[in-house]
């Protein structure tokens, strides 16, 4: 009897043991909804003035692999309506439609280690204490400014550091650009940030020049306002430089708003893929109200002009209106 007693209790340990190991593991889903729609007017004849709408799904799925790494990708479709305008995914690729695009746009593996964080994969960037030199978190699809490679982020004493290299994803051999780019900031007093940041965009297009950047930032709250401004500078031979300074203001837990004056010149940032207006400069205007715990209702408007070029001193202006649900 007792010899049976152990051969089970051994049968099942080993049973135990291998549904541990062969366990699928822990995963998470969430995303977000939009409905937009905007309102362009341009001095440009070839644009003239239009509207349209977009629907806008995101899906993010992340697996736990073990207590320190997890495996990610995104899901992500977007249709338009009205004249196609505010596309997030490139229109001209033969795989997309010109009013639609669904793309499996990122994945990778991310690893948690004391206090550092490594991410291997296609992956959105943001460099920038406002993302004045790259930002493509608010894109989706190929040729949309996506990095295949490795961002770290971490803490060296009191010091936050960001390390993002990589190569944007194209299906165009010749179009694979790749971006560097090395921040830190610190914080001297309790509301007060300073930050800089070294960066150097390699283009694919052997007919363009690659640029070293340089930047500086500060974030200051004083009450319920952030005050932010950003300096940056390429080594280009001429309409090298971009800044934007700004602030927010939370009226309380359900409206806050903000007002940022911005100026980026044509080879002031990385690439074209600043979160402003390349090549131009000029006033956006937003504002948010949560209407719940998971659903914003948002209103936007800017007002710009460009800075060289064909289009020099032409203006153009958008008004936005969005409603954003997470889950």
């Amino acid at each position: 009897m007792k010899k049976r007693l152990l051969a089970a209790a051994v049968a099942a340990m080993i049973t135990l043991s291998a549904a541990s190991v062969f366990a699928a593991p822990a995963v998470e889903t969430n995303g977000d909804i939009k409905l937009h729609y905007r309102w362009n007017t341009s001095d440009i004849p070839a644009d003239d003035d239009k509207e349209g709408g977009k629907f806008w799904l995101r899906l993010n799925v992340k697996a736990q692999l073990d207590d320190k790494t997890d495996a990610y990708l995104r899901f992500a479709y977007q249709k338009l309506t009205g004249d196609y305008v505010g596309a997030d995914f490139n229109q001209e690729y033969p795989n997309y439609d010109k009013d639609s695009a669904t793309s499996l746009d990122r994945f990778g593996i991310v690893y948690k280690d004391k206090g550092w964080t490594y991410n291997v994969g296609r992956q959105g960037a943001t460099i920038g204490g406002v993302a004045t030199l790259f930002s493509t978190e608010g894109y989706m699809g190929i040729r949309m400014g996506a990095v295949e490679g490795v961002s770290i982020t971490g803490k060296s004493g009191s010091t936050d550091i960001k390390f993002i290299g990589g190569r944007l994803w194209d299906d165009r051999s010749a179009n694979k650009d790749k971006i560097y780019a090395l921040q830190a900031s610190y914080s001297p007093a309790k509301d007060l940030t300073v930050g800089a940041i070294v960066g150097k965009y390699n283009y694919a297009d052997a007919s363009k020049d690659d640029t070293n950047h340089w930047a500086v930032n500060t974030a200051y709250t004083v009450g319920k306002a952030t005050y932010l401004a950003e300096y940056a500078k390429s080594d280009a031979d001429k309409n090298d430089t971009a800044y934007v300074f700004g602030a927010t203001y939370a009226f309380d837990k359900k409206n806050s708003a903000y007002a940022f004056y911005s100026r980026v010149e044509a080879n002031g940032d990385m690439g074209g893929w600043t979160d402003f207006d390349n090549n131009q400069k000029g006033l956006y205007l937003g504002y948010d109200h949560a209407l719940d715990k998971d659903t914003t209702f948002s209103l936007f408007y800017k007002d710009m002009t460009y800075i060289s070029g064909d289009k020099k001193d032409k203006d153009n202006t958008s008004f936005r209106t969005t409603v954003t649900y997470k889950f």
